[in-house]
């Protein structure tokens, strides 16, 4: 004798796919989180900007600079394989955050940062 109800249910259970969502890695989640700040970055007011920018350069100099030197690694590792289309995106992000922080800083601090390219380029004293 065979209960066919508790057969069927059971090879129902086998057959259905997994309906939990998968977990994702750390990576993923360090990537939108990241993205997240983007986002919130290009919304907030120069004066929020400003106070992001202080505690986010405070927290890198309390880092440990082989972590930070792993980091930068890595970024450079993930730039020079992603997609073209992926990383015109991200420089695209990256270049409009750049002009918010320009359009927000000081004429002086404008001029010291011009002066500083022009003695950098290529052929140029120092």
């Amino acid at each position: 004798m065979s209960n066919d109800r508790a057969a069927a249910k059971k090879a129902e259970e086998v057959a259905k796919p997994d309906d939990k969502p998968k977990e994702k890695t750390a990576a993923e989640r360090y990537a939108e989180k990241q993205a997240e700040m983007i986002t919130d970055f290009l919304a907030m007011t120069p004066e929020e900007r400003q106070e992001a920018m202080r505690q986010s350069m405070e927290m890198m100099t309390q880092m440990d600079p082989r972590i930070m030197q792993e980091m930068m690694q890595a970024s450079t590792r993930m730039m020079m394989e992603m997609p073209p289309d992926k990383l015109a995106e991200m420089m695209q992000r990256q270049m409009q955050m750049a002009e918010e922080v320009m359009r927000n800083l000081s004429p002086e601090v404008l001029k010291k940062i011009q002066e500083s390219v022009a003695g950098a380029a290529p052929g140029q004293p120092h």
